[in-house]
């Protein structure tokens, strides 16, 4: 299986060095090959990274591709969500945060602030923080 998930990833991640050298219609061929190499051998997070990206894509499309961008990041973020991928969900929501400032939204708002503080909060108690906080707290006293 491992040689399988090697496929996926840097797949993605040309498809966004062509976002960032403007050829978007590569960008977008690419990171659907990755989705459906993704779908094909059920790699679940390897689709929502997938799906990320081309949410990604389509918000940079000039002009935006707001419905594609929405679609693209939403699937991203249930997947994401379903197998405890915090930071990907932070990042589509950041990313749907953007695109819906970008076409300047009133009928699409959104607050990230709470699942982003969610997620934060999610990874300081992970990383052991708050309990080296606590004890530093006790031997200051």
């Amino acid at each position: 299986m491992g040689h399988l998930q090697a496929h996926t990833f840097p797949v993605i991640f040309l498809s966004e060095g062509y976002l960032l050298a403007n050829q978007i219609e590569d960008a977008i061929r690419l990171a659907g090959q990755a989705l459906d190499f993704a779908r094909d051998h059920k790699l679940r997070p390897h689709q929502a990274w997938a799906l990320q990206a081309l949410g990604e894509i389509a918000s940079h499309r000039d002009p935006p591709d707001t419905e594609k961008a929405e679609a693209s990041y939403r699937q991203a973020m249930v997947l994401a969500d379903e197998l405890g991928m915090r930071p990907l969900v932070a990042h589509c929501h950041l990313g749907l945060g953007k695109l819906y400032g970008h076409e300047g939204s009133v009928r699409k708002p959104v607050n990230i602030s709470r699942p982003l503080r969610r997620c934060t909060a999610r990874w300081t108690c992970d990383s052991g923080l708050s309990r080296r906080r606590s004890v530093a707290k006790h031997e200051a006293a």
